[in-house]
């Protein structure tokens, strides 16, 4: 995993922590906590998928009904990596 891959990853366990589990999110605010590029958070959060741990879903929808687009989400074995990393 690389550094890109893992800033990604644990910015969607901080978003999971704060939101709660089964959320997923757009690339927009993973730039934003991490301070990479959109295309440098694609490649990255794409490779974290591929790996199981986050994952990918179309068609989602606010609480109101209304399409919000796509977005990823972390995955237990994500969140329990993350876990596991030391915190300074």
């Amino acid at each position: 995993m690389t550094e890109n891959d893992n800033a990604c990853l644990v910015a969607l366990h901080r978003m999971t922590s704060e939101y709660g589990e089964n959320q997923y999110f757009p690339f927009r605010p993973i730039e934003r906590i991490t301070g990479l590029s959109r295309k440098v958070v694609r490649v990255s959060i794409r490779r974290l998928a591929r790996s199981g741990l986050a994952e990918y879903s179309r068609a989602l929808t606010t609480e109101d009904g209304m399409v919000a687009g796509a977005g990823y989400a972390i995955t237990r074995a994500g969140y329990n990596l993350v876990e596991a990393m030391p915190h300074e």
